[in-house]
């Protein structure tokens, strides 16, 4: 039995919800997956994805398997890979969470949601991209003693995303990185009421308030010299 998994692109942040704000995209990458005989993984589309045990697809669906305490002889594994790689779209929570739902999937789904969530959550490191990556909409998530919490509002068809895309790649690591190890305590307070901000307005449908609620304090001014032009696309959005 083989399974089929569409999982969405996603834009985390959503300005000032640094690590815990994030939304999806109409941009999906497919994954079918199977068991068999060995570990047998190709991309569809002629992207260049690993093809051993280090597939961040596999990893994550032998995770599921170990966690339930299932042996995993191998998987057939065929992706496409429309999500651009390293470009902050969220391209490895997509792999993390096609390897949970399908391997999930072909164990008869004995995981719930927050227990996948949850799994999917300690193998990326926070919940902002993976979330909105397995719930769709747009996505307010806490990580608390060992558990993802969620809200969830589906996002009013009205509103459309434009993603800028470069042409160079900006591994995550590299981007937290750059960041200070502490915050002052007025950036923090900047940050936190636009986080609630942002909430309330995509809940509320009021969108003007997204202009003044994406604004932060806490990232962005650390990593746009990594971006070369990014200052001037900020400019133009």
């Amino acid at each position: 039995m083989a399974v089929k998994i569409l999982v969405p692109a996603t834009s985390a942040n959503v300005g000032a919800g640094f690590d815990a704000l994030g939304l999806a995209l109409s941009l999906h990458n497919t994954v079918t997956m199977e068991e068999w005989d060995k570990l047998d993984i190709m991309a569809s589309d002629g992207s260049l994805v690993p093809t051993g045990t280090s597939n961040l697809i596999y990893r994550s669906a032998k995770a599921v398997y170990e966690q339930l305490g299932k042996p995993i002889k191998g998987l057939r594994i065929r992706q496409e890979n429309p999500i651009p790689m390293a470009r902050g779209l969220g391209s490895s929570s997509a792999c993390i969470v096609a390897g949970i739902l399908g391997a999930n999937a072909l164990l008869g789904s004995p995981l719930t949601k927050r227990q996948m969530l949850t799994l999917a959550t300690s193998i990326e490191g926070h919940p902002d991209n993976v979330a909105p990556a397995m719930l769709g909409g747009f996505v307010s998530s806490v990580f608390d003693e060992g558990q993802v919490f969620t809200a969830r509002k589906e996002i009013n068809e009205e509103l459309a995303f434009a993603a800028f895309i470069p042409n160079f790649k900006l591994l995550t690591e590299k981007a937290r990185a750059a960041l200070p190890k502490t915050v002052d305590r007025r950036d923090a307070v900047y940050n936190l009421s636009r986080a609630a901000l942002a909430t309330a307005a995509f809940c509320d449908g009021d969108y003007e308030l997204l202009r003044v609620a994406t604004k932060d304090a806490l990232h962005q001014q650390y990593r746009l010299p990594l971006i070369p032009g990014g200052e001037r696309v900020f400019e133009i959005a």
